[in-house]
């Protein structure tokens, strides 16, 4: 294991660093009324889900399915805090119908401070002449959360880069966080510890599927490398991708070719173009670059995806705010998406142009001069095991050998979506385009397919070599496990990123980063949602989450920000401000996921390419923000500027400019170039 103990001078500089983030991050203070609205709002939705369950068990509502609603004579409110208002009247619209000729019902609700939590009460009274019975009654608490909600996913990254020790930095911002929540009670922190972020983590069925879906395709690439499939691969792309830059262009478009999915994007691509980047002395770190900037912003902007289903669903729910129904707003967004779009430009400049800049130069150049693609000691960085598998002697190199189980999941992925969303399509037709795009929209068992898909996969994998008489079942199964074995390390990063992103949840960082968005001009607010849309990821981990917590608030703000409550506002411009947030919210989510250590995305394509992951991360930093300073400027805020208002495609021509601007001014060519052309179709 790595030696965690640094010397005194950095010891000093690490406490010191910590006194002063600690300051800092005191010093944060959101507005309060803002910060117990957001409270209030994810307080009375838990309550008004529990109560809708048990009110339904009793036969107290009326409806069905999503149309439920309890019909009362009276709705009637205690004492209720300022910010929790508005909150409450919101949700209650969408749950309670008062009818004077309805039930004899009163639906009685208040709230109240109590120390740092916020208390909801809710009672459902029946009347009975003078007199009134309870019928249902729900009580809980949520803590109002403070700066120390900032602290753990930052400890997390400090700790990651000043020690270079992931699991470890991650195991401790966990601690820290149940820390916090318990009071600085170490015993009832460890079992906080133990029970909430690293048992109920295992057993989560997602999180199983992930796992699952994760080591079987690893294990089923490294059956292909021992039946000659990948050793194939490699030697027909050899043939077209001759040089380093036609070998990341090629590296690239396989990203885009996997577009429907981004876990399935990361591992297929990584495990894939690893054997053929390596022949091509580049770093594991511009390899996991290439698949982790081709993963979740090709998933978010293809039109079949398993994210279009989870968007669409979450701007239905805002069709009073955007006006249209939230498949045609998806589209509406779609030219709109610029950190996804200049990330993707910035992949290709970067493969076409061949200059680097920052860390991933270093790493470049240690690859073409050295010829050691990962960084660092193998053993040290737990890569030395990925490589083990190794072609067996006399069998041939097979392309097909390599391609069919890969295209199987591929497929399988991709018919099985179609197939289980088709069940909620109306009258489906198997002949129709349209029917297939709504089926993906209403897939609900992504993650289980995808795992079932990678069982197909291995199963192509198997017959293929057994029918060939390439390995025998115990060859086979030996490479599985190798390649499954050396997938363990990682997949403990992955779980404990897991972990730390329900730490931040019990904590409300995400709350108290929302509270942060106040105050600001109209035209500032699709630049101000971007940004913090990244803070709230990056700290969290979760692209998905952040949109369904900033969705919700950031698109009704723009709308009444903008005017759209005012008799007169001008539609067009109201509609134009709904749309820029509403894409400012994805992409920055992509934007904090692809930055964050704790990502999940992030993670599996270190995992994929076999790359240390604090490495990965940080080298792609620099090549995001750039990506990300591109679109805030060009996009986001001369697009919502009253004196600038560019359209979209002025938009895409300056950021693209900036990117290659940056790359031929900034960036440099990779030294050894020679030397890399020399040995181009030699191995390494």
């Amino acid at each position: 294991m790595r030696n965690l103990r640094p010397s005194w001078p950095r010891w000093i500089a690490v406490l010191s660093l910590g006194v002063l983030v600690w300051w800092g991050v005191d010093q944060i203070q959101p507005q309060i009324d803002v910060l117990e609205q957001r409270s209030c709002e994810k307080l009375t939705d838990q309550m008004l889900e529990t109560s809708n369950d048990r009110l339904e068990q009793d036969g107290v509502l009326t409806g069905f399915g999503d149309q439920q609603r309890l019909h009362v004579r009276k709705l009637s409110a205690g004492n209720q805090i300022s910010g929790c208002r508005k909150a409450i009247d919101d949700r209650l619209k969408t749950f309670v119908t008062v009818n004077e000729t309805g039930p004899e019902r009163t639906f009685w609700i208040e709230s109240f401070r109590e120390g740092d939590d916020i208390i909801l009460n809710i009672q459902v009274l029946q009347h009975d002449g003078d007199t009134k019975k309870e019928i249902f009654a729900l009580n809980d608490r949520i803590d109002v959360p403070d700066s120390t909600s900032l602290l753990p996913p930052i400890l997390a990254v400090l700790l990651a880069l000043l020690t270079r020790h992931i699991l470890f930095s991650l195991f401790a911002a966990i601690f820290m966080g149940a820390m916090f929540l318990e009071a600085a009670a170490p015993w009832e922190a460890t079992q906080r510890t133990a029970d909430n972020y690293f048992y109920q983590t295992i057993i989560d069925p997602s999180n199983l599927y992930i796992l699952g879906f994760t080591l079987v395709l690893v294990g089923t690439i490294h059956v292909c490398i021992a039946m000659g499939g990948m050793q194939g691969i490699v030697n027909v792309l050899n043939r077209r991708a001759k040089s380093v830059r036609s070998t990341q262009l090629s590296t690239a478009l396989m990203g885009l070719a996997v577009f429907f999915d981004d876990y399935a994007n990361a591992v297929v691509v990584g495990s894939a173009a690893r054997p053929m980047t390596d022949a091509k002395r580049i770093s594991r770190e511009k390899l996991a670059y290439l698949v982790d900037s081709t993963a979740a912003p090709v998933a978010g902007l293809a039109v079949i995806s398993t994210w279009i289903g989870f968007e669409i669903g979450l701007f239905d729910k805002l069709i009073d705010k955007t006006g249209t129904n939230g498949y045609d707003f998806f589209f509406e967004i779609l030219p709109y998406r610029f950190y996804c779009i200049f990330a993707l430009v910035m992949v290709f400049l970067v493969a076409w142009m061949g200059r680097d800049f920052g860390p991933m130069l270093k790493a470049e150049r240690r690859a073409r001069r050295l010829g050691r693609v990962a960084p660092g000691d193998p053993e040290k960085n737990g890569m030395k095991r990925l490589t083990e598998t190794q072609l067996k002697k006399g069998v041939p190199a097979r392309a097909l050998n390599g391609i069919l189980p890969i295209v199987a999941v591929i497929i399988g992925t991709f018919v099985a979506f179609v197939a289980e969303g088709s069940r909620n399509v109306n009258d489906f037709q198997w002949s129709s385009p349209g029917d297939w795009t709504a089926a993906f929209v209403r897939v609900e068992n992504n993650l289980a397919i995808l795992f079932w898909a990678s069982i197909g996969g291995l199963c192509v994998a198997l017959v293929l070599g057994l029918s060939q008489r390439l390995l025998s079942l115990r060859e086979a199964a030996k490479a599985w496990i190798r390649g499954a074995r050396a997938m363990l390390p990682a997949l403990a990063i992955l779980l404990l990123a897991i972990g730390i992103r329900q730490v931040t949840v019990d904590m409300g960082t995400d709350r108290f980063l929302v509270a942060l968005l106040s105050d600001v001009e109209v035209w500032m607010v699709p630049l101000t949602t971007f940004i913090l849309a990244a803070a709230v990821a990056f700290s969290t981990g979760t692209s998905w989450g952040t949109m369904g917590i900033l969705l919700p608030v950031a698109i009704p703000l723009a709308f009444s920000l903008s005017g759209g409550d005012t008799l007169g506002a001008d539609d067009a411009g109201v509609h134009l401000m709904v749309v820029l947030v509403g894409a400012a919210v994805l992409d920055g989510a992509i934007f904090g996921d692809h930055c964050s250590l704790i990502s999940d995305t992030t993670v599996m394509s270190s995992m994929a390419s076999s790359c240390d992951h604090v490495e990965h991360v940080r080298t792609q930093i620099p090549y995001a923000i750039v990506a990300m300073i591109a679109a805030g400027g060009a996009g986001y805020l001369l697009v919502a500027h009253p004196d600038v208002q560019l359209t979209h495609w002025v938009s895409y021509a300056i950021g693209i400019l900036f990117i290659f601007a940056v790359l031929r001014f900034v960036g440099q060519q990779t030294d050894g170039e020679s030397i890399a052309h020399k040995e181009d179709n030699s191995p390494t």
